[in-house]
């Protein structure tokens, strides 16, 4: 059976992980992580600090998703020298969503290129 000390560490390393994944953008990782926190048992007060970092990133995915929607609406409105510089955001922002084929599919079909590249002939 494991010490009290030992399932604090534990705990607090996958909270940290979980953090840690989501400033990289790996929202889907960082849930992950929470989703593990149930393998341990009773995590007493810390089972609030994981659904507080749940909502949280939940609540940011949810932010890029409407983004992208809301910049592909307007992409499509655009001629296309205007549209590149709102394809690259929003080429971040599936990139945010780890959508990142998507992204690259999305600024390729409408001829989007990152800046300095030049546009092939």
């Amino acid at each position: 059976m494991e010490t009290n000390a030992n399932m604090i560490q534990r705990v607090l390393k996958r909270l940290k992980t979980a953090v840690g994944y989501h400033e990289l953008g790996m929202t889907q990782h960082a849930l992950g992580c929470l989703d593990s926190l149930a393998s341990l048992g009773k995590i007493g007060p810390f089972s609030l600090v994981a659904e507080v970092l749940r909502d949280k990133f939940i609540s940011n995915r949810e932010h890029h998703i409407s983004a992208a929607k809301a910049l592909d609406a307007v992409a499509c409105m655009l001629p296309t020298p205007a549209r590149n510089a709102i394809e690259m955001t929003l080429a971040a922002c599936y990139g945010q969503l780890n959508a990142v084929g998507r992204a690259a599919s999305a600024a390729r079909a409408r001829g989007a290129k990152p800046e300095g590249q030049p546009k092939s002939a």
